[in-house]
């Protein structure tokens, strides 16, 4: 869609550490993953100062309808971004680790 080589990162690691730190912090929890929300505002935050990043986020409402598929379980969240984005997901989940829940 917007023709960015895979080579390119879109946000930057001194973007994304805060958020993970921050979330280590608040969980307890030092196996802390990002989900789509977290990601999705370090994008935004990174495309005020880079154009790439900020073509990426552009190009959201172009992924309106697109299908997707996910091998994990989606929080409550997560589903209800995809569905303000406009994808349909389906899952096949498998579990992240021994962890039957999702904190």
């Amino acid at each position: 869609m917007a023709e960015i080589d895979d080579s390119v990162l879109l946000i930057a690691e001194n973007i994304l550490k805060p958020i993970q730190e921050l979330k280590k912090m608040l969980f307890n929890d030092k196996d802390v993953l990002l989900d789509t929300h977290d990601v999705l505002l370090a994008l935004s935050v990174c495309a005020q100062s880079d154009e790439t990043a900020k073509l990426a986020l552009s190009k959201l409402q172009e992924l309106k309808n697109v299908q997707a598929h996910s091998t994990y379980i989606f929080t409550n969240g997560e589903e209800g971004m995809y569905r303000n984005l406009k994808i349909c997901i389906t899952s096949e989940p498998n579990l992240l680790g021994n962890r039957l829940y999702i904190k």
